[in-house]
């Protein structure tokens, strides 16, 4: 705790699309001991087993941002609100949070939309399937398909065509963007029709490019 530079409350609480019995994640970046960072002691992150919480070493972190993963970009974004612990180090970053981006980006996003497609047509294909997830399993149960990988698929394309765009992002998302994806996690839509709407907003991140 006393290097922890930045933490805060990620995932479906921050993108606005929290239930009832969602899960609150935190993420987090430190500047870790001296012996650390001279190479005499080494961890990329510390993932506390009894809390949904990960910090990130910080030379760990900007090699991922460098990289556009996803769930590492947004925490350059994320709304003062759901800022946990932050320092100067850390607003000093924020500074520079553009030099972060890159085209790399843009294959990222793409990466992670495709594996959410994909665990989703497997799980799909394979119901009932053991030793699944007991939450995913009930969705799936009941909506013929995982309603929140799906709203994740599309919640990836709206912020990786922001960011593409506009070098910017909102972590939470907004009016008819947070609509939508709440509708497709609640299940208000049939896997054909959520497909439709993922090649549609697929496209639209495409003509981003």
């Amino acid at each position: 705790k006393p290097h922890t530079i930045f933490e805060g409350i990620v995932g479906s609480t921050a993108y606005g699309l929290a239930l009832e019995d969602s899960d609150v994640d935190t993420r987090g970046v430190c500047i870790p001991p001296r012996s650390f960072i001279c190479g005499l002691d080494r961890f990329d992150q510390y993932e506390p087993s009894d809390t949904d919480t990960v910090i990130y070493n910080l030379c760990k972190f900007a090699s991922l941002a460098l990289n556009g993963n996803p769930n590492i970009l947004e925490l350059l974004w994320l709304p003062k609100e759901f800022k946990v612990v932050t320092t100067w180090y850390w607003d000093e970053l924020l500074k520079y949070r553009d030099g972060f981006l890159s085209k790399r980006l843009i294959q990222a996003y793409h990466g992670y939309i495709k594996g959410q497609m994909t665990r989703m047509d497997n799980a799909k294909d394979k119901l009932p399937r053991e030793g699944r997830n007991p939450k995913r399993a009930d969705l799936e149960a009941k909506f013929g398909y995982d309603t929140k990988h799906a709203s994740h698929v599309l919640r990836l394309c709206i912020q990786g065509t922001q960011l593409t765009l506009h070098q910017s992002m909102n972590v939470g998302l907004q009016h008819e963007d947070k609509l939508l994806c709440l509708d497709v996690k609640l299940g208000k839509y049939s896997y054909d029709q959520f497909k439709q709407l993922a090649d549609e907003k697929i496209a639209k991140f495409r003509e981003a490019e």
